[in-house]
C-alpha cells in the first residue's frame, strides 16, 4: 500500500481529506455533515474506494447529491499493495444495486396487475406463468424427478413475500437447500452427475429445471424464508405476462415514469460495464473458478461469484444514486403503483426490517457490492424525514463480519432520526429532476 495511506491507516477520514486520499464530490449542506461524516468514516475504515450518495426530500429537491473517492481503498495483493489504480468518481457514477433490484422487480409485478386488461393477479398460481418441471433425474433414483406437489400451490404474492416453501436460508435446517440462483457450478455439477452436459454460462431454464425438483420445507404462503430463486422466477413471470424480456418489462412498467435515467441491466464481465460504471472491489484479488467460462478463472465481481444477467430481477439492475432516489419518491407519490403502503405493508418486494414502521426499501450485496436504499412513508410521525428517500452505494463488498451490510444502514437511519430540523425546501430543483 502507498506509504501515504499507511501513514495514515489508524488516523480518523478527517485526516485522509486533509491530505488530499480522501476526495468529496459535489456541494455539501451543514444539516447533512454527521450523516456525511458517518458515511465517509465507514467508507475509510473498510477500504471502500468510491461511493455515490443522494438523498430527496418530500419535496422532491434534490437535498444532497455526493460521491466520495477514496485513495486508499480497493482490494490488496499478495505483496499487500492496491491492485488497481484508484478511480474519480462523479455524483452521477453508477453502480451495481444488489438485492435493490428486488423493489424495482416488485413494483413492476404490482404495476403489471394494476395494467388495464391486465391477466396477472397476484393471486396467481406460478405455474399458470411459468413452467416448472424438473430437468433430470437429479435425485439418482432411476427416474426423472417429480415436481414436489406444494410447487403447485405456490401463488405470485409468495414469490415476492419470500414464502415460497424452499429454505434456501438457514443451512443448519435438514430441509435446506442451495440457492439455485446463486450458485450456477453446482447446478451445473447437479446436471453433470447425472450424465446431462450443459455449459457455462449456464441459462434460467437450466437453474429452473433443477429448482423444480427441489424439496420444499414449508406449505407455501406459511413461512418467510429469503430466497432469491424467487425472484428469478418473477422475473420469467413478467416476461411471459407481457411477452417481451423482463429488462423491457421493467422499462415499461417503471422506468418510463421517471423520465431520462440512469438505470440499466448490469453485465457481469468488466469489458461490457457501462458508461460512468465503477470498478468493483472484493476482499482480496484472487481470482475463483469463472461462472461465465469453462475452465477460467475470474475476479470474484466479475464472473468469479455470480452470472449477473441470470439474477436481474433479484439483484442485477445498475444506476446512480440520484436516480434511485427518484425512483423510490415516484413509488411513495403512487406514479408507479396506485397503493405504495400496501405494497410496503405486505412486503412486495419492499420493507425489509428497517426497525421502523413506515420505513422501507432495502440494502443490497454482491462480491464487490454494497448498497442501501430507505425511504419513509409521508405519514412518518418523525416530519423530519417524512417522505424523504436517501441511497449510498458502495463498490466493495461489506465487511465479512457484517456480509448484509446492515450495520451502516442502521447507523444512518439513526443518525436521520437524530436530525433537529426538517429537511423540505434545502438542496436543490435542479432541472436534471
Amino acid at each position: 500500500m502507498d506509504e501515504d495511506c499507511l501513514d495514515l491507516v489508524d488516523a480518523e477520514v478527517g485526516a485522509a481529506i486533509d491530505a488530499g486520499l480522501f476526495i468529496v464530490n459535489g456541494e455539501g449542506i451543514a444539516e447533512l455533515s454527521t450523516f456525511e461524516a458517518t458515511v465517509q468514516q465507514y467508507m475509510w475504515a473498510h477500504g471502500i474506494p468510491n461511493a455515490g450518495l443522494a438523498f430527496v426530500g418530500s419535496d422532491d429537491r434534490l437535498v444532497l447529491t455526493r460521491s466520495y473517492d477514496n485513495v486508499c481503498g480497493g482490494e490488496t495483493n499478495s505483496a499487500g499493495m492496491l491492485a488497481h489504480e484508484p478511480e474519480i468518481s462523479t455524483p452521477r457514477s453508477r453502480f451495481r444495486l444488489g438485492s435493490i433490484s428486488k423493489t424495482i422487480t416488485g413494483t413492476a409485478i404490482v404495476a403489471a396487475t394494476e395494467s388495464p386488461g391486465s391477466t396477472l393477479s397476484l393471486g396467481d398460481p406460478l405455474m399458470d406463468w411459468v413452467t416448472m418441471e424438473p430437468a433430470a433425474d437429479f435425485d439418482g433414483d432411476g427416474v426423472v424427478d417429480t415436481a414436489p406437489a406444494d410447487l403447485a400451490s405456490i401463488e405470485v404474492e409468495h414469490l415476492l413475500r419470500h414464502r415460497a416453501g424452499w429454505n434456501c436460508r438457514t443451512p443448519e435446517d435438514p430441509d435446506y437447500v442451495d440457492n439455485p440462483s446463486k450458485d450456477d457450478l453446482n447446478v451445473q455439477a447437479a446436471y453433470a452427475r447425472v450424465g446431462a452436459d450443459i455449459s457455462l454460462p449456464i441459462r434460467v431454464e437450466d437453474i429452473i429445471g433443477y429448482g423444480s425438483g427441489l424439496p420444499m420445507a414449508y406449505a407455501p404462503g406459511t413461512t418467510k424464508n429469503y430466497c432469491g430463486f424467487s425472484y428469478m422466477l418473477l422475473g420469467e413471470v413478467l416476461s411471459a405476462w407481457s411477452g417481451m424480456s423482463a429488462p423491457d418489462a421493467v422499462e415499461d412498467l417503471v422506468f418510463s415514469k421517471l423520465g431520462d435515467h440512469s438505470f440499466v441491466q448490469g453485465r457481469t464481465l468488466r469489458a461490457e460495464g457501462h458508461p460512468d460504471e465503477l470498478r468493483y472491489h472484493y476482499h482480496s484479488d484472487a481470482d475463483a473458478t469463472s461462472v461465465m467460462a469453462e475452465g477460467d478463472l475470474a475476479p470474484y465481481p466479475y464472473g468469479g461469484a455470480f452470472n449477473l444477467e441470470n439474477r436481474l430481477a433479484g439483484g442485477g439492475w445498475v444506476a446512480n444514486a440520484p436516480d434511485l432516489v427518484r425512483y423510490g419518491r415516484a413509488f411513495l407519490k403512487g406514479d408507479l403503483v396506485s397503493d405504495p403502503m400496501r405494497v410496503i405493508d405486505r412486503n412486495l418486494g419492499w420493507g425489509e426490517d428497517f426497525r421502523r414502521t413506515g420505513a422501507t426499501g432495502h440494502t443490497g450485496s454482491l462480491e464487490g457490492t454494497h448498497a442501501i436504499f430507505m425511504c419513509y412513508s409521508p405519514t412518518d410521525s418523525d416530519t423530519v424525514i417524512a417522505g424523504a428517500c436517501w441511497a449510498v452505494l458502495f463498490n466493495k463488498s461489506p465487511p465479512r463480519d457484517d456480509p448484509d451490510g446492515t450495520e451502516p444502514r442502521d447507523i444512518l437511519a439513526d443518525t436521520l432520526a437524530a436530525l433537529p430540523v426538517g429537511l423540505s425546501g434545502l438542496g436543490t430543483d435542479e432541472d436534471y429532476w
